[in-house]
Protein backbone atom coordinates (compact mmCIF):
# COMPACT_ATOMS: atom_id res chain seq x y z
CA UNK A 1 0.00 0.00 0.00
CA UNK A 2 1.42 3.56 -0.96
CA UNK A 3 1.30 6.32 1.43
CA UNK A 4 0.29 8.81 -0.79
CA UNK A 5 -2.68 6.52 -1.41
CA UNK A 6 -4.28 7.30 2.22
CA UNK A 7 -6.24 10.16 3.63
CA UNK A 8 -3.98 12.61 5.31
CA UNK A 9 -6.23 12.48 8.64
CA UNK A 10 -4.98 8.39 8.36
CA UNK A 11 -1.42 9.48 7.70
CA UNK A 12 -1.07 11.60 11.05
CA UNK A 13 -3.36 9.42 12.99
CA UNK A 14 -0.83 6.28 12.35
CA UNK A 15 1.60 8.50 12.89
CA UNK A 16 0.61 9.98 16.29
CA UNK A 17 -0.58 6.24 16.94
CA UNK A 18 3.59 5.30 16.43
CA UNK A 19 4.96 7.85 18.74
CA UNK A 20 2.18 7.25 21.26
CA UNK A 21 3.61 3.32 21.56
CA UNK A 22 7.29 4.42 21.45
CA UNK A 23 7.19 6.84 24.00
CA UNK A 24 5.12 4.67 26.63
CA UNK A 25 7.10 3.59 29.95
CA UNK A 26 8.17 -0.03 29.81
CA UNK A 27 5.95 -2.39 31.76
CA UNK A 28 7.32 -2.16 35.83
CA UNK A 29 7.91 -6.39 35.46
CA UNK A 30 9.96 -5.83 38.63
CA UNK A 31 9.22 -8.61 41.55
CA UNK A 32 6.81 -6.07 43.78
CA UNK A 33 6.60 -3.74 41.25
CA UNK A 34 8.75 -1.01 43.48
CA UNK A 35 8.54 1.79 40.92
CA UNK A 36 5.57 1.62 40.52
CA UNK A 37 4.49 1.38 43.87
CA UNK A 38 6.88 4.40 44.79
CA UNK A 39 5.63 6.24 42.52
CA UNK A 40 1.60 5.60 43.48
CA UNK A 41 2.84 6.75 47.00
CA UNK A 42 4.46 9.71 45.89
CA UNK A 43 1.11 10.65 43.51
CA UNK A 44 -0.68 10.44 46.61
CA UNK A 45 1.48 12.83 48.65
CA UNK A 46 1.75 15.20 46.00
CA UNK A 47 -2.20 15.11 46.29
CA UNK A 48 -2.05 15.56 50.26
CA UNK A 49 0.19 18.11 50.18
CA UNK A 50 -0.76 20.18 46.80
CA UNK A 51 -3.95 21.70 48.69
CA UNK A 52 -1.89 22.88 51.67
CA UNK A 53 0.34 24.59 49.39
CA UNK A 54 -2.09 26.81 47.85
CA UNK A 55 -3.33 27.93 51.35
CA UNK A 56 0.16 28.87 52.98
CA UNK A 57 0.87 30.46 49.18
CA UNK A 58 -2.37 32.51 49.22
CA UNK A 59 -3.52 31.44 46.38
CA UNK A 60 -6.44 29.54 47.99
CA UNK A 61 -8.04 31.04 51.61
CA UNK A 62 -7.08 28.93 54.32
CA UNK A 63 -9.42 26.12 55.51
CA UNK A 64 -8.33 24.87 58.80
CA UNK A 65 -10.29 21.34 58.13
CA UNK A 66 -9.15 20.97 54.58
CA UNK A 67 -5.67 21.69 56.01
CA UNK A 68 -5.68 19.27 58.74
CA UNK A 69 -6.75 16.32 56.51
CA UNK A 70 -3.92 16.97 53.88
CA UNK A 71 -1.91 17.48 56.64
CA UNK A 72 -2.74 14.37 58.35
CA UNK A 73 -3.18 12.13 55.54
CA UNK A 74 0.60 13.28 53.99
CA UNK A 75 2.06 12.32 57.85
CA UNK A 76 0.33 8.66 57.08
CA UNK A 77 1.83 8.39 54.00
CA UNK A 78 5.54 9.68 54.73
CA UNK A 79 6.93 6.54 55.75
CA UNK A 80 5.60 4.63 53.26
CA UNK A 81 7.82 4.66 49.73
CA UNK A 82 11.04 4.30 51.34
CA UNK A 83 10.77 0.43 51.09
CA UNK A 84 9.91 0.54 47.78
CA UNK A 85 13.69 1.44 46.71
CA UNK A 86 15.32 -1.74 47.25
CA UNK A 87 18.33 -2.65 44.76
CA UNK A 88 17.89 -3.57 41.44
CA UNK A 89 14.84 -1.07 41.05
CA UNK A 90 16.92 1.87 39.53
CA UNK A 91 15.46 0.83 35.98
CA UNK A 92 12.79 2.84 33.37
CA UNK A 93 10.89 4.79 34.03
CA UNK A 94 12.44 5.77 37.90
CA UNK A 95 13.67 8.68 37.99
CA UNK A 96 15.74 8.02 41.18
CA UNK A 97 19.50 8.54 40.86
CA UNK A 98 21.90 5.72 41.25
CA UNK A 99 23.13 8.13 44.77
CA UNK A 100 19.92 6.15 46.11
CA UNK A 101 22.25 3.60 46.41
CA UNK A 102 25.31 4.53 46.64
CA UNK A 103 24.82 6.80 49.62
CA UNK A 104 22.09 5.03 51.77
CA UNK A 105 22.81 6.88 54.90
CA UNK A 106 21.89 9.99 53.64
CA UNK A 107 19.12 8.78 51.69
CA UNK A 108 18.04 7.42 55.14
CA UNK A 109 18.74 10.85 56.61
CA UNK A 110 16.56 12.66 53.88
CA UNK A 111 13.72 10.22 54.43
CA UNK A 112 14.01 10.83 58.51
CA UNK A 113 14.40 14.58 57.49
CA UNK A 114 10.84 14.37 55.35
CA UNK A 115 8.57 12.49 58.02
CA UNK A 116 9.68 14.76 60.76
CA UNK A 117 8.74 17.84 58.53
CA UNK A 118 5.77 15.88 58.01
CA UNK A 119 4.78 14.93 61.32
CA UNK A 120 5.39 19.26 62.42
CA UNK A 121 2.90 19.86 59.65
CA UNK A 122 0.50 17.54 60.73
CA UNK A 123 0.83 18.95 64.11
CA UNK A 124 1.16 22.55 63.24
CA UNK A 125 -2.01 22.59 61.28
CA UNK A 126 -4.02 21.80 64.53
CA UNK A 127 -3.61 25.57 65.65
CA UNK A 128 -6.12 26.22 62.92
CA UNK A 129 -3.87 29.29 62.11
CA UNK A 130 -2.37 29.95 59.00
CA UNK A 131 0.69 31.64 60.02
CA UNK A 132 1.38 28.65 62.04
CA UNK A 133 0.57 26.76 59.04
CA UNK A 134 3.03 28.86 56.35
CA UNK A 135 6.54 27.83 57.92
CA UNK A 136 5.43 23.78 58.98
CA UNK A 137 4.57 23.97 54.82
CA UNK A 138 7.91 25.45 54.21
CA UNK A 139 9.79 22.90 56.03
CA UNK A 140 8.56 20.30 54.11
CA UNK A 141 8.74 22.18 50.67
CA UNK A 142 12.47 22.49 51.92
CA UNK A 143 12.68 18.59 52.56
CA UNK A 144 10.95 17.69 49.29
CA UNK A 145 13.28 20.13 47.26
CA UNK A 146 16.70 18.71 48.77
CA UNK A 147 16.25 15.51 48.38
CA UNK A 148 14.94 15.85 44.53
CA UNK A 149 18.05 17.76 44.03
CA UNK A 150 20.40 15.01 45.66
CA UNK A 151 18.48 12.14 44.70
CA UNK A 152 16.00 12.47 42.03
CA UNK A 153 16.55 12.85 37.69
Amino acid sequence: MRFASLPRVAILSLGLAITACNSAAPPDTFPGQPVTERNKIFKQMIRAFEPIGLMARGKEPFAADKAIASATELKQLSTLPWNHFPAGSDYAPTKAKAAIWEKPTEFKRAQDEFVAAADKLASAVQARELDTLQPAYEAVHQSCSSCHKAFRS
